[in-house]
This record gives structure tokens, C-alpha cells and sequence, in this order.
């Protein structure tokens, strides 16, 4: 369904509107006929003419409530489609851009892996600026790309002990250059069996550490806590850390796409978390204080 439909849904909509009008005449003829006897008695019967005035006022009031809920839920759908047209030709663009860059990426990059073993230190650090900013031009692709694509997988179950364990140990390393210390304990995980696919789960993992530990540049702590929800048919993954924090306005801000505060960062991480988490059911929410850290809270669908 595209743009292009949605003067066919708002006939649909008026179309419900006018029919539950049609259905309501008979109703209203009668409450009509109430309220002349009721008048044409000398007021009489009080009784019935308040009874009808107040039927006929509910009856307008949930008729509007509809169209109302209808114009609302039309804004939201054509807002969607909106933002699902502008994906789709940014996918054809990120597509183009990177059939165009991967090959000129790939032999800049080899060439400057040469250069690394030269004698004179000034070309060695050149070179080592350039595979550096090769790289970061060639995760932008492939940010963009996954971004643009539609968040395709099969729901099914997943061990969140496994997945949370794999992307933990995956960022040692980061940790121990950046003096970040991570706390959690593997065993609180153990069991749980979520909603999701293990490859989506695994991104928005990883995009939310990467974010936190990129937030501590001067060492820190983060700390992953597990709880179920009250009903117990959701789990609660809380990933804080102690890093520089964002304002009020960036906070606002956080799941646009292509808003960042980083650097070298694309702004599309939070954006591909949310809706990951809202392809299965589930939820992220963020609270933050400017030099005191943040808090990410990834809320899922237990199976």
C-alpha cells in the first residue's frame, strides 16, 4: 500500500461514518417521536425527555469518539506509509552508494596496509589514518544498509543467556582498552527463552554495548541487570552505564535517524534497536543524566 491509497482509505473511513449515521435514524426518529410526546404532553413526562436528550447526546458523543479514533489512526498510517516510502529509497540509494565505494574502499584500504611497513614513521601514521577512516567509511555502509533494509527473520525462541553471553565476550577486548569494567552475572539469563531472531537480537545487543562503552572514553562501569516482569510473560534487560550522559534535547532526539553526537557515528544504532525490539513485541526506553550515565531498558516478549 503506498501514499497513493490513502484518499481510497479516507472514503472508506467517511463511508463507515455516513452508514453508522444511516444505521442511527431510525434510532434517532424514535427518540425524536420520545421527545414531541414528551413536549406535546405539557412536559408530563420528564422522564422520557431526559432520558432521550441524554441517549441522543451518547449516541453523538461515541459517533464523533470514532471518527475521531478513525482520523487518528489515519494520521498514524499515513505517517508510516510516509516514513516506509522514505526507507525504501534510501535503501535503493544505499544500495547504489555502496556497489559504488566497496571496491575503491577495498584497494585504498590494501594499498595503505602497505604503506604500514615503509621505514619513514610519517608515512607509517598516514597510512594508519587512512585504514582508519576507511573503516569507519565502510561501517557506515554497512550501517546504512541494514538500516534501509526491511527488519526481515522468522520470530522464534531464543536463549538470551547464549546471545547476552556471545556479545558480552565479544567486547572484552573494548573493555579492557577503554577501562571499562562490565558487571552481570551470566546465570541470572539462564533459562530465559525470549521472542525475537537470534541475528536481530544479536544487532540491537551489540549497537546498545557499543553505545555505552563509546560513552565512557575515560573508563567506567556497566552493569547489566535481568528481572521479569510482574504477569512474568516479559523480561526486562537493564544496560546502565556511567558515561558522559545525554541532555534533555538529546534525549528527545535519541531513536531519530541519522542524529548522532558521535564523531564518526552514522545515527541510525538506536533507531535499528527500536524497531527490532518493536518487530517482536517488545519495547527500549532511555533515561539519561548529562555526566552521570544512561540507562537502556529492553523489554521482551517471553516465550
Amino acid at each position: 500500500m503506498g501514499t497513493g491509497d490513502l484518499p481510497q482509505a479516507l472514503k472508506q473511513l467517511l463511508r463507515a461514518a455516513i452508514l453508522s449515521l444511516l444505521a442511527l435514524l431510525p434510532v434517532v426518529g424514535g427518540m425524536g417521536f420520545t421527545l414531541f410526546r414528551a413536549i406535546a404532553g405539557g412536559g408530563s413526562d420528564w422522564g422520557a425527555l431526559g432520558i432521550t436528550v441524554v441517549a441522543m447526546t451518547l449516541i453523538l458523543v461515541a459517533l464523533f469518539g470514532t471518527i475521531r479514533c478513525g482520523a487518528t489512526l489515519l494520521q498514524t498510517r499515513q505517517r508510516q506509509l510516509a516514513e516506509m516510502d522514505a526507507l525504501a529509497f534510501m535503501g535503493e540509494m544505499a544500495t547504489a552508494v555502496a556497489h559504488g565505494l566497496r571496491n575503491p574502499l577495498a584497494s585504498i584500504r590494501s594499498s595503505a596496509e602497505l604503506a604500514l611497513d615503509a621505514d619513514y614513521e610519517p608515512v607509517r601514521k598516514n597510512a594508519r589514518d587512512i585504514v582508519t577512516q576507511v573503516d569507519f567509511l565502510s561501517r557506515w555502509v554497512r550501517e546504512l544498509l541494514l538500516f534501509t533494509q526491511p527488519v526481515a527473520g522468522e520470530p522464534e525462541p531464543v536463549d538470551l543467556a547464549v546471545v547476552l553471553g556471545q556479545v558480552v565476550e565479544s567486547f572484552a577486548p573494548a573493555c579492557a582498552k577503554a577501562g571499562v569494567r562490565m558487571l552481570w552475572t551470566r546465570k541470572d539469563a539462564a533459562g530465559i527463552r525470549i521472542e525475537g531472531n537470534v541475528s536481530l537480537v544479536t544487532q540491537a545487543l551489540h549497537s546498545v554495548l557499543s553505545n555505552a562503552i563509546e560513552a565512557m572514553p575515560a573508563g567506567g562501569e556497566l552493569r547489566i541487570a535481568m528481572a521479569f516482569q510482574v504477569d512474568r510473560q516479559r523480561f526486562l534487560l537493564t544496560i546502565a552505564d556511567t558515561g558522559v550522559g545525554m541532555s534533555e534535547k538529546q534525549l528527545a532526539l535519541a531513536f531519530k535517524p541519522f542524529h548522532t553526537t558521535k564523531r564518526h557515528g552514522l545515527g541510525v544504532g538506536l533507531a535499528m534497536v527500536k524497531r527490532v525490539m518493536e518487530r517482536f513485541g517488545g519495547s527500549v526506553a532511555l533515561s539519561s543524566r548529562e555526566h552521570e550515565g544512561t540507562v537502556v531498558r529492553l523489554e521482551f516478549r517471553m516465550v
